[in-house]
């Protein structure tokens, strides 16, 4: 907003790509102080701490992660490939507002896992059910009101960044029925990752991937930007799904919404 209000929009890189920088610096800062404190006094490590031990929990991790951010660009790096930047303009609007969404998927997860974490270790699994049946409600209760909003509201909505975008309407549908179905299931990436579960949520998210690449290339070309949002909505959903199967039937936990 600065760089608008000082007409230096050339800046916009640079200072994008800065903030990550900034960000690196300060997490790494962060880390390095923390790891210099004292153990805490009720801390007992069962293990060395080393490096393969922590490369061994965390590789699954960043590939699910890799995938996940794939995921989310892939629709938009196609559409352009078999389509053109003005047809890429209007459909990046309505996948910029269903990422919106995930503020509050993400802030509840930010608080979750540790807690998820520290009750499976605890194997006080009834406290983790009723942690991830709350935090479920409560994603559920912040997102489904911005949902209906934007499905009741698309075209006005969408009529804010011009006239073309309101072409953006059907796609933005689209999508929110696929942030629905990730509402519903509720944090069970999150789940997965923080019991020791990560290199399952691994092949569950690369398969995912896997499926959006071939229903991308598929679609798109027959149906343009109503294509691409399937394909995004579609591998969504059934990530989502089989995540929520999965660890219902392992654990007996249920990661999608209960009241």
């Amino acid at each position: 907003m600065a760089l608008v209000f000082i007409d230096k929009p050339e800046w916009l890189v640079p200072l994008f790509l800065g903030s990550f920088v900034v960000l690196a610096l300060l997490s790494s800062a962060w880390l390095i102080y923390f790891f210099s404190r004292p153990p805490l006094k009720d801390f007992k490590v069962t293990e060395p701490i080393g490096v393969k031990t922590i490369l061994k929990r965390s590789a699954p991790m960043a590939i699910s992660a890799v995938s996940f951010l794939l995921m989310q660009s892939l629709d938009v790096l196609m559409l352009k490939h078999f389509g053109d930047y003005a047809t890429v303009a209007v459909y990046s609007i309505a996948v910029k507002l269903t990422l919106l969404l995930s503020v509050a998927l993400a802030s509840v997860n930010a608080v979750l896992a540790p807690k998820i974490a520290e009750d499976y270790n605890r194997q006080d699994y009834l406290a983790l059910a009723q942690k991830v049946k709350r935090s479920t409600q409560l994603i559920f209760v912040t997102t489904a009101p911005a949902i209906l909003l934007l499905a009741l509201g698309s075209e006005w909505i969408l009529a804010w960044f011009g006239s073309a975008y309101v072409l953006a309407k059907t796609p933005l549908l689209i999508l929110l029925c696929g942030q629905g179905v990730n509402t519903l299931c509720g944090s069970v990436g999150v789940y997965l990752n923080m019991t020791n579960k990560q290199k399952t949520f691994q092949w569950i998210i690369a398969s995912a991937l896997l499926v959006n690449v071939g229903l991308n290339t598929y679609l798109i070309p027959k149906f343009g930007m109503n294509g691409a949002a399937w394909a995004t909505a579609g591998s969504m959903m059934a990530w989502n799904i089989v995540a929520v199967v999965y660890v219902y039937q392992k654990d007996g936990i249920k990661t999608f919404l209960t009241w």
